[in-house]
């Protein structure tokens, strides 16, 4: 398992160099940054390089307009202004200043342009130009007054001059850092975007997976409270989870959107101390090491007092982080000494826990080389803390596995000794029935009814036989009228020449009584629809084929166009022809039926019988559900739902949408829970997988039905069609 663990590693890694190493960008020099030949639809750009630095001052753009200020140095973004030497003084960790960076580009009005702010310690406002763009926390020269704030924000800017002047003003009284922790990123609207969503697809990613690791085991150890290792790995999947959470300059500002400042350092450095203890805490449950007491209290000793400094103020306990970094590195060498000693003793999990030890360290490395820009990767501490956890877990699942294996030895020679036993025990007591006359009179008159019961078994198995015979002919009957029903079904190549789409037909038996009917052998139009009859299998399959003969009189041979008149007229034929007089009609269907212009597909007319269509916009990125009438075709019995009239809806359909229409088969399905997969559930399925080609929508869609179905039995049949109208290709 650990082999499998280091080549995922490895892959994750390379494909990491692959996408963020990309063609050397712009440095900005002496606080400028020509991006005049810079393609920003290929990829973003940061901001990086030498900005001009104010110390002490806090200017804006009105005091650039008519006067020329000198900076007082240019300092390296991403950097600190700590140590830097202004007048022949070193910087403070804390003040205020103003950063300057003047931007050349190539004007371009119509498009949409964004910045990134990452974290900047602790308090800044931003000017793009003379338009103020952003302000976290509050700025000011005194340390009362200015108020500190972690929120990452992306701001919309303009590209309409060649010349941009962004202006920084930066305040910081509370941390030992200062300044730009991360780069400010610009580019088009749509690049900014998408690398923020996926930087927080990331993280919220891996921590929800390490996150139910540690609740997983956490109730192991609720169930078992001897396994002092599943409570240390719980504990240490917990924490790594929490800080991968709040230390995502992605997730957290919209998780927690008004958390302060104070409470979300004292998080990150709180699961940054109990990252440490909580590892040595399993390293020494894991492997049960009593020898090395005093490491491991001291290790544990040493956690507790930072986290008693928490209590602070947070410029005085960041400055005392280094102290226990440099313990912490003590600890892991120590550690690390531990771990080879057990494996040359070869105990299990110990070159598991070793080598995603190692990994994490590399990751830890990957990210210095990062920030201090030499490498062009991308940060993976995140992912590190996620492969040691899961090798971790991994060390763990071999100690139960080990610990099984061993159950189920003891178990089969308990079963041995058992099966031995029994046979003696037999053999005595033969010995007492050979001296019992009247026991063998009676063994004499259980074979005269062991012979009665032969013969009514050889009757039953011969009656079982013709029942399988018959059985067999109704399947293979049954099978071939599913191969009949699958050839009335429409053609996708016809459907194609107008639509992207997909067909998804999950029959519950062998036959289905939902069907998907089309036709465009009118003149102006084409008419497509969905239909689920009352029952399923052999019943539901006879109703489904009288359902598209029905639809075919009615829209081929009598041409009747309008979706409504459709609908009346199916009603109609559907009760006369299958109980002419009756005043009950038990047998009915949910049909909705789609009328589409060939000339113009944008111009859609829906009718339906309680039939839900869905409609997905690319531009708002949300489905909208819009119900049929709450009647069905047939069942005469219902006087209510008789009375409601169908109706109508027209849409006007642009390139950007997709149409879904669904059976009820798949909200209707339960899991091992009993619970139905509901309309809203699904609704949000179809806005997740929407984005997707048509025929990864169809693979999707079925694979979650699955994953909700589990091993229970299919409830009833399921039919689902996707349907992206060609207008732009049509219509031109």
């Amino acid at each position: 398992m650990f082999k499998k663990t280091l080549t995922a590693f490895f892959v994750l890694l390379v494909i990491s160099l692959k996408l963020f190493s990309q063609n050397p960008e712009p440095i900005a020099e002496k606080g400028v940054l020509d991006l005049r030949n810079w393609d920003f639809t290929k990829s973003n750009v940061e901001l990086k390089g030498e900005w001009e630095f104010f110390w002490n001052k806090l200017y804006t753009p009105e005091d650039f307009e008519n006067q020329v200020h000198t900076p007082d140095a240019y300092i390296a973004v991403p950097g600190s202004w700590s140590g830097t030497l202004v007048n022949d003084q070193p910087l403070p960790d804390t003040g205020y200043a103003t950063y300057r960076l003047v931007i050349f580009i190539t004007p371009n009005a119509s498009q949409n342009y964004m910045i990134k702010f990452g974290e900047i310690l602790t308090a800044y406002k931003a000017w793009w130009n003379n338009q103020m763009i952003t302000e976290v926390g509050t700025v000011n020269n005194s340390s009362i007054l200015a108020i500190p704030s972690v929120q990452p924000l992306i701001s919309k800017v303009n590209f309409d001059q060649e010349k941009i002047e962004l202006i920084i003003q930066i305040s910081n009284y509370s941390h030992r850092a200062n300044s730009f922790f991360q780069i400010p990123i610009i580019g088009s609207e749509q690049g900014v975007i998408k690398q923020f969503t996926l930087n927080m697809f990331f993280d919220i990613i891996i921590f929800g997976a390490v996150f139910i690791m540690g609740l997983y085991h956490l109730g192991l150890f609720f169930y078992r409270r001897k396994n002092k290792a599943a409570l240390a790995f719980a504990l240490l999947s917990l924490d790594v989870g929490l800080r991968i959470l709040f230390s995502s300059n992605y997730a957290f500002p919209y998780i927690f959107p008004d958390i302060s400042w104070e409470i979300v350092y004292r998080i990150n450095y709180f699961t940054f101390y109990g990252l440490v203890a909580s590892f040595i805490f399993f390293f020494q449950s894991t492997f049960n090491e009593k020898k090395y007491k005093l490491f491991f209290i001291s290790s544990y000793s040493i956690s507790l007092l930072f986290l008693f400094t928490l209590l602070l103020p947070t410029l005085v306990y960041s400055k005392l982080l280094i102290w226990y970094q440099l313990s912490v590195i003590l600890m892991i060498f120590f550690s690390l000494f531990l771990l080879v000693k057990f494996i040359i003793d070869k105990k299990t999990g110990a070159v598991t826990l070793a080598i995603t030890t190692f990994l994490f360290f590399a990751a830890g490395i990957n990210d210095i080389l990062y920030f201090n820009d030499i490498i062009k990767t991308t940060t993976l501490t995140h992912l590190g803390l996620f492969v040691l956890v899961l090798g971790q877990s991994l060390t763990l699942a071999r100690i139960f596995t080990k610990a099984f294996v061993r159950n189920e030895e003891l178990t089969a020679e308990l079963d041995f000794h058992n099966q031995h036993l029994q046979e003696l025990v037999d053999e005595r007591t033969k010995e007492i029935e050979m001296q019992k006359q009247d026991i063998l009179q009676k063994n004499e008159e259980l074979m005269v009814q062991k012979e009665e019961l032969q013969v009514q078994k050889d009757e039953i198995i011969r009656q079982k036989d013709l029942l399988l015979d018959k059985n067999q002919f109704i399947t293979d009957s049954i099978r071939y009228a599913s191969t009949i029903q699958n050839a009335i079904l429409p053609e996708n190549e016809n459907i194609k020449k107008y639509f992207n789409s997909f067909f998804i037909f999950l029959p519950r038996d062998i036959v289905s009584g939902d069907f998907y009917w089309f036709t465009d052998t009118s003149d102006k139009y084409l008419f497509i629809a969905v239909g689920d009859c009352t029952g399923h299998g052999v019943p539901g399959a006879f109703l489904s084929l009288i359902g598209m003969y029905i639809l075919n009189t009615v829209v081929i041979e009598k041409q009747i166009n309008d979706p409504k008149l459709i609908l009346s007229k199916l009603d109609e034929l559907f009760n006369l022809f299958l109980h002419k007089g009756l005043e009950e009609n038990r047998d009915g269907m949910e049909i909705g039926v789609f009328r589409f212009e060939k000339d113009d597909l944008s111009k859609l007319v829906y009718s339906a019988a309680k039939t839900n269509i869905f409609i997905y916009d690319k531009g708002n990125k949300e489905i909208i559900r819009y119900r049929g009438a709450r009647r069905s075709i047939g069942l005469k019995n219902s006087q209510k739902s008789s009375n409601v009239q169908f109706e109508n809806i027209n849409f006007d359909i642009k390139s950007s949408n997709i149409i879904y229409c669904a059976t009820d088969g798949f909200v209707d399905q339960n899991n091992f829970e009993r619970k139905r997969f509901g309309t809203p559930a699904f609704t949000k399925m179809l806005n997740q997988v929407s984005e997707l080609p048509m025929q990864q929508q169809k693979l999707s869609i079925i694979r979650r039905f699955e994953e909700h179905r589990q091993n229970e039995e299919q409830r009833d049949d399921v039919t689902i069609i996707g349907l992206a109208p060609k207008i732009n290709t049509l219509n031109k």
